[in-house]
């Protein structure tokens, strides 16, 4: 009795198990049919136009999900930008010319030394000669940079956004712009150091000047001792400067030359704080 009792007991368990196999095989095949119904298909749309006004009416609707292949992906930045510089106003006006430097010093004696040597009359030709120098080099400097960026190749496999490719156009011209007077600087700082480190004299005396001595015989070494201007030791130190002025040879009186400085910076400090500004304009 017990055994037939045990034997009915587990064909009713099988079923039941059988059963709840077959609703959940149900309940499963049902949860990815529906997952598959409502799961978006990606579909591939291909629209063959050239047109940029349908390109951006598609792109407003599909935004990142818009794919347009470039059959070149090469350009030259020189066939769709155009960079004109604008240099300081002291670069192109008559004062960094030749000709107004030479009408500016024609009144002065030709031989300089007769000028006591603080005279700042012994290097102003000198000064507007350097700053007309200095322009033509930040000029050449300006230009290369922009030469080099013109030849340079925009790179891209999809057609951008008319906003991208603004932001990314405005990114390179902007580096650009910071680059050119950062290489000029460098060049200068270069120079200024080069030459202070090896202590060359300058031609108008204005960092060493030679120590003779006039009971000496007629072969004799000379040497040499650095300037100091209001303290400062060019020797020591490149940026020693101090007012500019005209010095009446006769009662040593001193005329101050507003805004100029003389010393051993004068490619620096003598035109007020220019040189830097030479550059470009931001």
């Amino acid at each position: 009795m017990g055994s037939s009792m045990d034997v009915i007991t587990a064909k009713r368990l099988g079923q039941w198990a059988t059963r709840l196999y077959i609703a959940l095989l149900i309940s499963g095949f049902s949860i990815l049919t529906i997952y598959t119904i409502v799961q978006p298909h990606v579909v591939t749309k291909t629209f063959d136009t050239s047109s940029f006004s349908i390109y951006n009416d598609l792109q407003q609707k599909y935004g990142d999900k818009l794919k347009c292949p470039c059959s070149v992906i090469a350009s030259i930045y020189d066939q769709f930008v155009k960079i004109e510089p604008i240099f300081h106003e002291i670069c192109s006006s008559p004062f960094a010319t030749k000709q107004y430097r030479n009408d500016l010093i024609a009144g002065l004696i030709s031989n300089l030394s007769i000028y006591v040597t603080r005279d700042y009359r012994r290097f102003l030709s000198a000064h507007l000669q350097a700053l007309q120098g200095l322009c033509q080099l930040s000029n050449t400097a300006v230009y290369d940079s922009i030469n080099q960026f013109r030849t340079s190749l925009f790179v891209t496999s999809q057609l951008l956004s008319e906003k991208k490719f603004g932001d990314q156009l405005n990114s390179l011209i902007e580096q650009t712009k910071s680059n050119a007077p950062t290489t000029f600087r460098r060049y200068l700082f270069l120079i200024r150091n080069i030459n202070h480190g090896n202590a060359y004299m300058s031609i108008y005396g204005t960092n060493f000047e030679y120590i003779g001595d006039p009971n000496a015989s007629k072969y004799t070494y000379a040497s040499t001792r650095a300037i100091i201007y209001d303290g400062c030791s060019c020797g020591m130190y490149l940026n020693c400067t101090s007012q500019a002025n005209f010095i009446e040879s006769n009662s040593s009186k001193l005329f101050p030359v507003n805004g100029l400085s003389a010393g051993n910076a004068l490619t620096f400090l003598t035109t007020c704080g220019l040189i830097f500004s030479i550059i470009v304009k931001r």
